[in-house]
């Protein structure tokens, strides 16, 4: 491994630490509507994309963009999975819950996206259609059950935020090494990899019962297609505007998306 790689995933692991860091403190001091369209935001995507972009090539996007919708589906299919295992192990210990929820979670992401890189998947018209009806199973399986719970604080402590940072950091490191020396298509895959989330659940199971994270993750397959709008805005913006302006296109266009999602949550909410 040459000393430029080593010098970006270093890189890539502090920016992406900080900017998880940073994105999760300014949601915390903001009114909850407004909280909410951050949080949906993405963050180790964007930044795992944004340094892919600039060790790999400005065209890395578009090189894996076939395998990116259906991936990013089974993101959100990990959450329903992690969730309906901690309820079916709640008598377990909780250690022992979270480390069986997050395994079945990462299996069932595992067996959607690995094979669409092994069997070089290409039809980008199909991984859409794959995302929509993946990411239809996970809101089905989410909204099962209707939370019975009161809200709760989902706030992270400063321990948790740093232990979430150094989750994102080493994420966006392990795939710009990864598409540098396996390829843009392995990194480009692991670049969905649902750590903030996996991170996120594991510390509120381990504060509360698994009742509460389904109350949590009762909205949250609303925000997948802003990932897809992202990736699409990215692979075109990156060769024609280059990496950093580009990397804002993309993020106005996922903004514009959270806004439109949130106001219709909450027309829906006065009708």
């Amino acid at each position: 491994m040459n000393s430029a790689l080593i010098s970006q995933a270093l890189a890539s692991f502090i920016v992406g630490g900080i900017a998880v860091a940073l994105l999760s403190l300014f949601a915390e001091r903001l009114p909850k509507q407004i909280a909410g369209i951050v949080l949906m935001l993405p963050s180790t995507f964007a930044i795992s994309l944004l340094f892919l972009g600039l060790t790999v090539s400005p065209d890395v996007v578009s090189t894996f963009l076939p395998v990116l919708p259906i991936s990013l589906g089974a993101s959100f299919l990990f959450a329903a999975i992690y969730i309906h295992s901690a309820a079916a192990l709640f008598a377990f210990h909780k250690v022992v819950a979270i480390f069986l929820s997050f395994i079945a979670g990462s299996a069932a992401w595992a067996l959607l996206s690995i094979p669409l890189v092994l069997y070089s998947f290409t039809n980008t018209v199909l991984s859409i259609l794959g995302f929509a009806i993946v990411l239809g199973i996970a809101h089905k399986l989410i909204r099962t059950r209707v939370p019975s719970c009161k809200a709760v604080d989902t706030s992270f402590t400063h321990g948790e935020l740093f232990v979430r940072s150094l989750v994102a950091g080493s994420l966006i490191s392990f795939v710009v090494i990864l598409g540098a020396v396996a390829g843009p298509l392995w990194g480009g895959l692991f670049s969905v990899f649902p750590a903030a989330t996996a991170s996120s659940l594991t510390m509120i199971h381990l504060r509360h019962n698994s009742q509460v994270l389904f109350h949590v993750c009762y909205n949250i397959c609303y925000s997948g297609p802003q990932f897809i709008i992202y990736a699409f805005v990215a692979a075109r913006a990156f060769p024609e505007f280059g990496v950093w302006i580009g990397s804002i296109l993309a993020y106005l266009s996922a903004i514009l998306y959270c806004i439109a999602v949130h106001m219709s949550l909450n027309l829906q909410k006065k009708l």
